[in-house]
This record gives structure tokens, sequence and C-alpha cells, in this order.
């Protein structure tokens, strides 16, 4: 990671600023629950909304990502692969796509946008079942498979908007399996024995005021990111801000003995809407959308899934958002080193070469 943070990186931070909180507490209210989300998705999605939005709906937008154009950039989030890279397996991907109703009347700055940034458009009966397969399919293929929604669009659907994120590396330097072992995680609800890789490595560090965080680099120059609280509690804005600080640069470089387990966290957020809304976007459940289908205020619903896994080799990770405008009401579609051991709950963040905050996670039990 060379620090420097583009804006597509400033606008994920943003919302990942506006969202993680509610979204994770949403999440961890079942105790020993996993979640994560992808901050860069979910930016990706809404800059194209943006597009095709309109006036109070266009101002929170607005206020929500800042200014300028995450659109322009070819590659948003710098995840493309360099010819440089030694690690053959390497795969990621950041794509966007919109299936339009036969019925919407988008505007031609609409369309040309999309064109010039290469957001697919289709126009098709979204009320068809085979269109709904469609928008499964396009998920599940962005993903490598990691993710496959049932997706099912009603005949009032004017739009379906959908972002997609994927990312498979394998750690600049992997950890050795014959050092694997058990050991007691302390859970909310217990203490339970999972499996921790260890190794000693040289990271950068930042000390909190309640809370440790470190950075492990990626084969593609892109990092995961840990924050372990020293007590219990909610520290998710702690946890932001010192990954913001790693993904910018900073940090002091230690030998630090790690102990870090496996562990695999999956959410589904049927209803983002509701975090949007809290979060200034208040027409989230009723945007005006007129440059994309022609019609206001549209009912409009929004829905995130995640899933992101470590082990010895590396991290594999994938998101899609969708947005489902409707005419009618929106379908339901629910030196001495260090130690540190990630033997607590603890938050996670996966930031690309220019420090976007791909994914940002919270593990209460490996």
């Amino acid at each position: 990671m060379d620090g420097v943070a583009n804006l597509a990186s400033q606008q994920a931070w943003r919302v990942a600023r506006a969202l993680s909180g509610r979204i994770l507490a949403q999440s961890e209210s079942g105790g020993n629950a996993n979640s994560v989300w992808s901050p860069a998705c979910v930016a990706n999605l809404l800059a194209v909304a943006r597009e095709g939005s309109a006036g109070a709906t266009r101002w929170e937008l607005d206020a929500l990502l800042g200014d300028g154009d995450l659109l322009v950039e070819p590659d948003p989030f710098d995840v493309e692969r360099k010819p440089a890279w030694g690690y053959d397996g390497y795969e990621a991907s950041s794509a966007t796509a919109a299936w339009l109703s036969k019925l919407a009347t988008p505007s031609d700055a609409f369309l040309r946008k999309c064109d010039e940034c290469g957001v697919h458009v289709s126009v098709d009966d979204l009320g068809d079942p085979r269109v709904s397969r469609e928008v499964s399919a396009w998920i599940s293929e962005k993903t490598r498979g990691l993710l496959s929604p049932a997706i099912s669009l009603s005949s009032v659907a004017l739009a379906c908007l959908v972002s997609a994120l994927y990312l498979k590396d394998a750690w600049a330097d992997p950890f050795e399996e014959y050092l694997t072992n058990r050991a007691l995680f302390h859970a909310e609800d217990g203490g339970v024995r999972v499996a921790f890789m260890h190794d000693e490595r040289c990271c950068r560090v930042i000390d909190g005021d309640d809370c440790v965080a470190f950075g492990m680099p990626l084969s593609s120059d892109a990092e995961m990111l840990f924050t372990l609280p020293n007590s219990g509690g909610d520290h998710m804005g702690e946890a932001l801000e010192l990954f913001e600080r790693l993904s910018c640069g900073e940090g002091e470089r230690e030998l630090v003995e790690l102990g870090i387990p496996r562990f695999e966290c999956e959410t589904t957020i049927p209803d983002l809407g509701m975090q949007l809304e809290a979060a200034g976007v208040y027409s989230a459940s009723a945007m005006n959308l007129v440059p994309m289908v022609g019609v206001e205020p549209t009912p409009t619903q929004v829905i995130h899934g995640a899933k992101l896994s470590i082990d010895e080799k590396g991290v594999e990770a994938g998101a899609y958002t969708i947005m489902i405008a409707c005419a009618g009401c929106p379908p339901e579609n629910p030196p001495e080193p260090r130690k540190i051991t990630l033997n607590r709950p603890f938050y996670v963040a996966v930031a690309s070469r220019t420090g976007a905050p791909l994914f940002v996670g919270h593990v209460a039990l490996p």
C-alpha cells in the first residue's frame, strides 16, 4: 500500500464511517455472530444510483459520498491484477450493472454516463423469472460462486441496480500450517477452542485509546487489517479510525508474535435502506430516480450481502449490493516481539492498494 488514497477510497471511507457502526451493531445483536460488509461495494452502487437520482435524493447522496465522481476511475479500488504480482491465484473484480424495465424511461444523460463508466445496462421485462435468474447468475459469476443469492423481481419492478466485488489474494508471506494449533478464544458467551495461525512478523502497529491495530500485507500490496480491543463493549468507532490510519500508511513497524484464528464471516442485510436513512439518505425507501426510471417517487429496496474468510494461504471475500426500484410496493427479499493473539472478539478489514475499505467485519466467534 502506498498510503495515497484516491477519490474512490475517500468515498468508500465516507460510506464506511457512516454505516459500519449501524450495520455491524445490528448483525452483532445475536451474541456470538460474526458479521461483515463491503463499504466499497455499497459506495460503487450508490455512485451509480446518484447519477440516476434527482431532487432530495441527489442532495442526500451527494452529502453521503462527498465531492467528485468515483465512476471516472476505470478500476476505482485498484484491484485489477498487475503483471508484476507473483501470486498466480490472485483474482479480483469490481463491477456494476443495471436491469431496466421496458416501462422505464431513463434519461439520455443517465444512459450515456453508464456507457462511459462501463455499467452494463439491459432493458427487459423484469417481471419475467428469467431476469431474476440472470441477476442471480451475474452476482454468482462476479463473485466466482462465493455468493449466489436467490433474487426475485416482481412485475412492478422498474429497475434493478447491482454491484459486486470479489477478492482472492495470498498473504505476502503465507503462514506455515504446522504452526497452527487449537487454543482458547474468549467469546462473549464463554471460551471455545479454535484453530490459531502462529508466526513472528514485522507489522505496522498502532496503539489506540483502548485498542491495538496492525496490518498484514497481501501479495497484491493490499492489506488485511485487524483491531483488537483491550476490553469489552462497542469499539467500532475506534476500530474504523485505526483502520483508516493504517490504510494511509501510518503505524510503527514492530516485530510481533502473532496468533490469528482462521475464521469465516457471512452477512445478509435484507434492508440496507434503514441504515442509509439513519446515515442521512432520508429518502432511501422512496428515492427520486427520475433520470433512471422516469417516475417520482419510487419505492426502493436496498439489499447487501458479503462473505469473508482467511486461512494459512490468504483471504477470499465477496460482496453484492442490489437496489430495486418499483412502481408499486417493493418486493420482500430477504525486538522482544509484542504478543497479539486474537483470542477474543475483534474487528477486521481489507484495504486495497489505494487504501479503500473493501471489507469491514467483526469476528465474535471464529
